[in-house]
């Protein structure tokens, strides 16, 4: 974690927090560049690959400001514009504890994707309406 003044760079934050006498290996990452924003990197940079080789197979709860592309990832305009590089490296086979992604960044994809083949509950838990119901997700066992 960087600090930058009074503020702290957290794209590179992880965390372990144990939750019911179980750990959970929690990490966020940053977006590619989607629009004026935060948390953001330029596409084609090769930053988004780097960033994403640091998941640890650990993870058990990702959390993203992106989605992966082609999942809960359309915009209004009919785009996927989440990352492909983050896509991939979720199908890598040492990421298979990553049982719960949940990420934002396209409001308008507000929703999520049970992904049965990697036993995997993606959430986009970006808001798109004051009055957008929030998802809620039971990780059993």
């Amino acid at each position: 974690m960087e600090e930058h003044g009074k503020c702290m760079d957290l794209r590179y934050v992880s965390a372990c927090s144990t939750v019911r006498y179980q750990c959970l290996n929690i990490l966020l990452k940053a977006a590619p560049r989607y629009a004026p924003g935060s948390f953001q990197y330029l596409e084609g940079s090769g930053e988004g690959g780097i960033l994403y080789r640091r998941i640890p197979s650990s993870t058990e709860i990702l959390l993203t400001h992106t989605p992966p592309h082609g999942i809960c990832d359309t915009t209004k305009r009919g785009k996927s514009a989440g990352c492909p590089e983050l896509a991939s490296r979720l199908q890598e086979p040492d990421l298979a504890r990553v049982r719960l992604h949940v990420f934002g960044h396209i409001h308008e994809a507000h929703g999520y994707h049970n992904d049965e083949a990697y036993g995997r509950v993606s959430v986009n838990a970006a808001l798109h309406h004051h009055d957008t119901l929030p998802i809620i997700v039971d990780l059993m066992n």
